[in-house]
């Protein structure tokens, strides 16, 4: 249709021709389509690392538990978890809790798989920005009358927060970046919608990769941006 709108067009490997105006270009329909898929990762992100923060509090809190074998549990947890990798973890939930009677549909699982390692990494942020701070700071502190639960309300946990703030937004970006996995289970985020395409445009394939590649980074980098804020902020002088 001469007159619209700027034409252009745009040749895959397989050999076929995209014309038209840019606005119903077949282009226009890929970004279109995994921007769509591209919420899921995000509402992933939104809902898994709330969570993580929750569980990893939980692994920390028990870690400080002067009991040597609850101590030794957690802390072989955390170093499997870490050991181990996500897609791993992702397949063991999905596909072999179902073998024990315990099943989750596939947005489920990825949550609770996205819980359960980024928590193992958490939980080692919340006991290294506890174990950071000097003793002197708790001489101090002690010496001024705050003991026990008092102390580490006023003196510990807003240190330790400080302290935490950076590779805790960090670990943000890792659970985000983490999301693309959950395609394995099924779950229709970017990655999975971007394999599906892949199968009917294979020549098209590099302008898919890129469209996924571009989310991630509109995405990730603001999260980076972020981080380097909260960095300057909550610095510990």
């Amino acid at each position: 249709m001469p007159g619209v709108g700027k034409r252009f067009v745009y040749r895959g490997r397989i050999g076929k021709v995209w014309s038209g105006d840019m606005e119903d270009s077949l282009f226009t329909e890929f970004v279109r389509t995994l921007a769509a898929a591209g919420r899921i990762n995000f509402s992933l992100t939104l809902a898994a690392f709330p969570l993580t923060l929750v569980f990893a509090a939980a692994l920390a809190g028990l870690r400080s538990i002067p009991l040597k074998p609850l101590q030794i549990v957690v802390g072989v947890y955390i170093d499997a978890i870490r050991s181990t990798p996500l897609l791993l973890h992702l397949f063991f939930v999905f596909f072999g809790l179902p073998l024990w009677n315990i099943r989750f549909d596939a947005w489920t699982s990825a949550v609770v798989t996205m819980t359960l390692h980024f928590g193992a990494y958490q939980a080692e942020v919340y006991r290294s920005a506890v174990s950071s701070i000097p003793v002197s700071v708790r001489e101090a502190s002690t010496a001024l009358g705050l003991r026990g639960i008092s102390r580490f309300r006023r003196v510990t946990l807003p240190l330790a927060f400080r302290i935490s703030v950076p590779p805790t937004s960090n670990n943000l970006i890792d659970v985000f970046r983490g999301t693309s996995v959950v395609a394995l289970v099924a779950v229709q985020d970017i990655v999975f919608k971007g394999t599906i395409m892949l199968q009917t445009y294979k020549g098209d394939s590099p302008i898919i990769f890129m469209i996924i590649a571009l989310f991630f980074i509109a995405v990730g980098y603001p999260m980076s941006m972020l981080t380097k804020v909260l960095e300057r902020r909550f610095v510990v002088v």
